[in-house]
């Protein structure tokens, strides 16, 4: 597995950022084609998520501070091709929904 950090700054507290990111996360299943599988928990403010993406299984944590988030995020090393994609998308996809 190839680990991969991630860090964005947000404006958020870490209160805020938590409930934005609890209530992101809290949907029972998230509708994107390309995710099966996702289990996301929560504790405190970190949160565990494992699942499949484009038929590789991932894993990691987000751990929500104030104004910003830090992640790790394990790829399996056949994914490593499109490793720079997905956290492309995921940091936009959190810049949009932690302001």
């Amino acid at each position: 597995m190839a680990v991969v950090k991630l860090m964005m700054v947000h404006p958020l507290s870490m209160e805020q950022a938590v409930d934005k990111l609890q209530t992101l996360f809290g949907v029972e299943s998230i509708d994107d084609p390309l995710l099966s599988q996702m289990d996301i928990q929560c504790q405190s403010n970190v949160f565990l998520f494992s699942g499949i993406v484009k038929g590789f299984e991932i894993s990691g944590e987000l751990t929500a501070l104030d104004r910003e988030v830090k992640g790790l995020i394990n790829f399996p090393w056949l994914a490593r091709p499109f490793q720079a994609k997905a956290v492309e998308d995921i940091y936009a996809y959190l810049t949009a929904q932690l302001r």
